[in-house]
């Protein structure tokens, strides 16, 4: 384990506040493992390691059934002094907290063992998975870093704070060395918005690490002046994180989730996401893969299918459901499962902030008839869909 690397700029703001710029060293992660459930329960799991100021590591993912594909969500609950951590699948706080199952795992090398247990704890079954890269899949390294630029004013800070953790693919290939300078671009676009930095620079064609730090750290020298009314005084917080959420069958979808604090009550968030073909290194449109024409289709499927998650009846308002309106049109935040294709909604966009995140992927046994049929999602998404009917 390597300890963290401070890299110190030369300019000091204040003589009670300064701006630092830090590289992470101790490696985040993000890894693939398989394995299974219980007996023959075959399963893919995509886990992530947040390693925090204190050098403790927090975990989250999703994993899938082979069967399905379908992601099933995980978010860490808690850690103990042996090392097991307890995760849980689907959490959800819809005026009481909900989960549909519950594990206790530990992680040890390139292993994971623990146990599946559902919600109330009866029923039980053993997790068994190894970290594993067959074709179609890479190793993916994360990077994380961090710029500070604060002063002491009264009893609050000011300043900003910006961190990017980017992604990149352990291969030497032509089709990764192109994602891998796209996954750059982007990270480096967090700070300067892809307009050049503050100096008038222009935004590097192929940015290295050292150019998404300068990046940074110039971004957070923008400190607006102290004020003297505490309430008025915030440190401004931006965080951009890439996130693999699909590693399969020559496809690599990549979400971008980015959260902000400007002031107020809570900070915002929002999701992106990009899919790229692993074979050629280009990034693949939705319309690469479907035939045009699907949109009413598919929305009143993901209608039916937000009223079957919230426990509603076929003929219930999406308003029951917590949302703005009694319908649902399909926005472009769409991403690659191996289960199908999943769309989301940032808070706000069709629901109230306390919802949070509305998510669904409609299944390929549902949409199987648009996608076409000469591409290797056809290919990878037909027995899926043949064994769900």
């Amino acid at each position: 384990m390597s300890m963290k690397i401070f890299l110190f700029a030369a300019l000091l703001v204040g003589s009670l506040g300064g701006l630092r710029a830090q590289e992470s060293q101790e490696s985040d992660w993000q890894r693939r493992f398989e394995g299974q459930i219980g007996n023959g329960l075959g399963i893919t799991l995509l886990l992530s390691a947040s390693v925090q100021e204190d050098g403790v590591s927090t975990y989250d993912g999703s994993y899938y059934y082979h069967k399905t594909g379908v992601p099933i969500s995980l978010s860490q609950v808690s850690s103990d002094d042996e090392g097991a951590v307890r995760l849980r699948e689907n959490e959800a706080f819809n005026g009481s907290e909900t989960f549909t199952g519950e594990w206790k795992v530990k992680l040890k090398g390139q292993v994971i063992a623990g146990t599946w247990s559902s919600p109330d704890g009866k029923k039980q079954l053993p997790i068994e998975l190894k970290e594993s890269y067959p074709a179609g899949s890479v190793k993916v390294v994360t990077t994380a870093l961090k710029a500070v630029n604060t002063l002491r004013k009264n009893t609050r800070n000011q300043g900003r704070e910006i961190e990017v953790r980017y992604v990149q693919l352990a291969s030497e290939s032509k089709a990764a060395k192109a994602i891998n300078r796209v996954l750059r671009q982007d990270a480096h676009n967090v700070p300067t918005g892809g307009e050049g930095d503050a100096q008038g620079e222009k935004v590097p064609e192929n940015p290295s690490e050292n150019d998404i730090l300068k990046a940074l750290t110039q971004a957070a020298q923008n400190t607006a002046e102290v004020s003297d009314d505490d309430e008025f005084t915030y440190v401004f917080s931006a965080m951009d994180e890439q996130k693999v959420v699909m590693n399969d069958h020559g496809y690599l979808t990549i979400e971008y989730l980015t959260w902000a604090y400007e002031g107020g009550a809570h900070g915002n968030s929002s999701k992106s996401y990009r899919c790229f073909d692993l074979e050629t290194g280009e990034e693949v449109m939705l319309l690469d893969l479907i035939k045009p024409g699907y949109d009413k289709h598919w929305a009143g499927a993901a209608a039916n299918l937000l009223r079957e998650q919230r426990g509603l009846k076929a003929k219930d308002p999406l308003t029951e459901a917590g949302l703005f309106e009694d319908r649902l049109e399909l926005n472009e935040t769409w991403y690659l499962t191996p289960g199908g294709i999943g769309f989301s909604y940032d808070p706000y966009e069709i629901g109230p902030y306390a919802m949070g995140y509305v998510e669904f992927v409609l299944p390929w046994k549902d949409i199987l008839a648009d996608v076409k049929p000469d591409t290797r999602v056809f290919q990878f998404a037909s027995p899926i869909a043949a064994r769900a009917k």
